[in-house]
C-alpha cells in the first residue's frame, strides 16, 4: 500500500470528493473535473509515491487505451522527483462492449518489460467493477514482479465494485454512479467519437 514506508505510516492524502447536486443524479453533461484539478492531483499522487520509491527504480504500466494519459502523466511527475520510471503499456479487452457485459477480461497486448524482480505500478483510468485493475494485478504478479501496487485516475461509489480488490491510489472519487468521459476515457459506444473524447484534458459524464 502507499500509505506505508519505510515501516511507517504516512497521513492519508485527503480525498477529492467530486461535486455534484445533492437533489439528482449525475446528468449527461456534467463536468466533474478540469483541466488544472487533474493535472494538480496526479501531481500530488506523484509525490506520495515517491515518499516511498525516491531513487528507486519503478515499472510503470498503463492499461490500454483509457489510461494511456494518466499514465503519461503521471510517469513524467514521477521521473520530475527523481523517481527512475520506466513505462510500458497492456491492453486487457475489459468485457464490457456499448455498455454490455460480454465476458471476462483477456490480454490482447502484453508488456514488453521483463517485470520479474520489479516494482511495478499499474495504472488505470477508472475503477467501476474492478475485474480489469484485479486481473492485471494478477498477471503481472504470476510475471514475477517484486510487487504490484495500483492506481487509478477515477474510482466509482462502492455499489459499482464486483470484486473485493480495492486499488491502492484513487486520484479522484466519484459519490454517484454514472459513465465518465475524457481524459483519456471514451463513452464506450461505437459512435465515432472516440479519438476525441480520449484527447480531452477535462472529465465529463457522457451517455
Amino acid at each position: 500500500m502507499f500509505l506505508e514506508a519505510n515501516s511507517r505510516v504516512l497521513p492519508l492524502p485527503k480525498l477529492r470528493i467530486l461535486p455534484f447536486p445533492p437533489h439528482r443524479e449525475y446528468q449527461r453533461g456534467d463536468i466533474l473535473v478540469g483541466k488544472e484539478e487533474i493535472e494538480r492531483r496526479i501531481d500530488e499522487m506523484a509525490h506520495i509515491i515517491d515518499k516511498k520509491y525516491h531513487g528507486q527504480e519503478v515499472l510503470l504500466v498503463g492499461i490500454l487505451t483509457g489510461a494511456k494519459k494518466f499514465t503519461e502523466r503521471l510517469g513524467q511527475s514521477l521521473k520530475h522527483l527523481g523517481v527512475y520510471t520506466s513505462t510500458d503499456y497492456i491492453k486487457i479487452k475489459s468485457g464490457w462492449k456499448n455498455h454490455q457485459h460480454i465476458g471476462q477480461p483477456e490480454i490482447l497486448q502484453d508488456i514488453q518489460t521483463d517485470p520479474t524482480g520489479k516494482i511495478v505500478i499499474l495504472a488505470d483510468d477508472v475503477f467501476d467493477e474492478g475485474h480489469t485493475l484485479e486481473f492485471g494485478r494478477e498477471v503481472l504478479t504470476r510475471k514475477g514482479a517484486q510487487s504490484v501496487e495500483t492506481t487509478v485516475l477515477l474510482a466509482k461509489p462502492e455499489s459499482a465494485h464486483e470484486v473485493k480488490y480495492r486499488p491502492d491510489l484513487i486520484g479522484f472519487q466519484m459519490q454517484r454512479n454514472g459513465w465518465a468521459v475524457g481524459y483519456g476515457m471514451d463513452n464506450g459506444l461505437d459512435d465515432g467519437n472516440v479519438e476525441t473524447e480520449r484527447d480531452l484534458d477535462y472529465i465529463f459524464i457522457g451517455p
